[in-house]
């Protein structure tokens, strides 16, 4: 895995994405995403960060 320096707009934009999933809001979770591809590396740590936070979920 390469390094990938995750920051607090990051985890919070993950967390946002999380919610609007939860709420099946997908105009919502489709404008996050697209936000995050307006961002450098942007698309790269959102995977990461919503990958990881699922993953808790599921747990």
């Amino acid at each position: 895995m390469s390094n990938i320096r995750i920051s607090s707009t990051d985890e919070i934009e993950a967390a946002k994405a999380v919610n609007a999933l939860r709420e099946k809001n997908q105009p919502g979770f489709r404008q996050i995403v697209d936000d995050a591809f307006a961002r450098y590396g942007g698309v790269e740590r959102m995977i990461f960060v919503l990958a990881s936070q699922l993953s808790k979920e599921d747990a």
